[in-house]
């Protein structure tokens, strides 16, 4: 078990280098659930490097495999590079890549996503390419310090985008703060002593920004650029 899970950490190592071709060059974990993130992290390099048809048969076999949702994770995004390598940057691709986007949030997996596109840095542009993922990429790029990657990958403002939640007005990481106690907008106006439609926009504008849907998202996403290491 220890040995695997070496090997599995080794090989996260060397794909956020972007040395997928290493990782496709080490012992896979026979047994296990290394077995099955091991199996997943090769299926994210055979996707970085084109072996597509490798890809997909260990993505799905870990993702069938696999408990832990760390593994689920790797081989989603593998079979979402895979589609990228075949098929390009089409709407129907687009769509999937914001639908996982979305997915690893709601699982707080954003760590997954910082490993995939260092992996393969073209996804961080399909991951950007529609607005309702553009901001989430943007900071994520930022709080990962990955800066360069997001510029080769063509997404708009990355090299102005601020740090963390400063992406947001005062007055906006105030709503925020409110919305992660639970407050709906009504209170919220009634704390900051704001009309609820005032607040409303405000809550419009944070959705935008951070490139979610809900306020669960945003809560979520907050978290996750507030404590992110890379």
């Amino acid at each position: 078990m220890l040995v695997g899970e070496r090997r599995n950490l080794r090989a996260k190592l060397l794909l956020t280098r972007g040395c997928a071709d290493d990782v496709l060059r080490e012992p896979v974990a026979e047994a296990g659930e290394p077995a099955a993130e091991s199996r997943a992290l090769v299926a994210l390099a055979a996707a970085a490097t084109g072996d597509v048809k490798r890809a997909r048969a260990d993505a799905e076999a870990a993702i069938g495999d696999a408990q832990l949702i760390e593994a689920r994770a790797y081989g989603r995004f593998a079979l979402l590079i895979s589609d990228l390598v075949e098929h390009g940057t089409t709407p129907e691709v687009e769509a999937d890549a914001l639908a996982l986007l979305r997915a690893t949030v709601d699982a707080e997996m954003l760590d997954a996503c910082v490993l995939a596109y260092r992996a393969f840095p073209p996804l961080l542009g399909v991951l950007g390419a529609r607005p309702e993922g553009l901001g989430l990429v943007q900071g994520l790029a930022v709080r990962a310090h990955d800066l360069h990657l997001a510029r080769r990958a063509g997404i708009a403002g990355a090299e102005r985008q601020p740090l963390g939640l400063e992406v947001l007005t005062p007055r906006e990481q105030e709503v925020l703060a409110l919305m992660a106690e639970g407050l709906g907008n009504r209170a919220i106006a009634r704390r900051l002593f704001i009309t609820e439609k005032t607040a409303k926009v405000h809550v419009g504008h944070i959705f935008d920004k951070l490139g979610v849907e809900s306020r669960v998202q945003a809560v979520l996403v907050a978290q996750q650029l507030a404590t992110l290491i890379s």
